[in-house]
């Protein structure tokens, strides 16, 4: 039987409590995640060494990923993200390398072997979700991000294609989770397959673009954040937005919201309406997947229900 985590100090006055260890420890096992931390934890020591910072001394949230925040004399305010190192973390890094501009979060310094990275902090960094704008304004300015965002990919080796993305629902097996409707997730399949069969467009995307991965500089610019990596059609990249901000695909009048921003992503990013349609619903089905097959699922029922809805949009 495995010992309970300990906590484990990954920085001076910074520990990582024993819910964060053992999800890391049910990923990756102890011994690996053990000398993973260390080997984190020495190049923390490092970095704030070379580059004289001086971290926030908190407790991290329970999150699959450690986010700490400090202030380096050379490179101000400072985000430094720990994730396990695995292929997603690996693209993600690739993401933000290839993505580098005036619009999205700077990389100061990364160390791809431990997954760790150093990030400008964006500052006030508002979420575009708490300015006030309207639905239709919010979803322009994702648009814009967006086009900004795109470009052929380099290093595709590191990055993830769309069809391994969709690995959980392209070989979703019902039996497994015989309470839910088989039909919608047959749906989300066929649709699935439909659009990855002859993809349109091959571009790097951010693959998780929605109204709190965009943040609001001290310029008063929209700085783009926490790309995915993947690879694949342009229209997929629209899918999360449809399903954000939380609550909202539970309000009474979501399908007139979705329908405008469908009305708006096509016209600003020149894509087929319906098509953006089916990716919506690709994600949906996707995204049930993924809480199904979550050590603890937040919320299936609220997905099928935003599953339920998002098909209408094929009408």
């Amino acid at each position: 039987m495995t010992s309970p985590a300990n906590p484990f100090t990954i920085a001076p006055g910074i520990v990582l409590p024993p819910v964060i260890l053992q999800r890391f420890y049910n990923y990756q096992g102890r011994a690996q995640t053990d000398v993973w931390l260390e080997s984190v934890a020495v190049k923390l020591a490092d970095w704030c060494r070379t580059w004289r910072i001086e971290l926030e001394t908190i407790e991290p949230p329970d999150t699959f990923n450690v986010v700490l925040f400090g202030r380096s004399r050379q490179a101000g305010d400072i985000v430094l993200k720990i994730s396990p190192p695995t292929f997603e973390s690996r693209a993600e890094l690739e993401a933000v390398r290839q993505a580098a501009g005036p619009g999205f979060v700077r990389l100061i310094e990364a160390e791809p072997a431990i997954s760790l990275m150093m990030l400008e902090r964006i500052r006030p960094g508002t979420a575009l979700r708490d300015v006030g704008l309207f639905d239709e304004a919010m979803t322009r300015v994702g648009a814009a991000k967006l086009l900004e965002f795109w470009r052929e990919p380099e290093r595709e080796a590191d990055l993830i294609p769309l069809e391994r993305w969709a690995r959980e629902l392209l070989e979703h097996e019902p039996a497994r989770h015989p309470q839910l409707p088989a039909d919608l997730l047959a749906i989300g399949g066929e649709i699935a397959r439909e659009l990855l069969l002859a993809p349109t467009s091959r571009t790097l995307l951010h693959g998780d673009l929605h109204h709190q991965n965009i943040l609001r500089r001290g310029d008063d610019e929209w700085v783009t954040i926490d790309p995915k990596g993947l690879i694949g059609e342009r229209g997929y990249d629209i899918a999360t937005w449809m399903m954000n901000p939380w609550g909202a695909p539970l309000r009474d009048d979501f399908i007139d919201i979705a329908n405008r921003r469908l009305d708006i992503f096509a016209e600003v990013l020149g894509e087929d309406r319906a098509r953006l349609a089916k990716w919506a619903v690709f994600h949906s089905a996707l995204s049930l997947c993924w809480s199904l097959d979550a050590e603890q699922p937040e919320d299936p029922e609220g997905d099928v229900a935003f599953l339920r809805s998002v098909v209408r949009l094929l009408d």
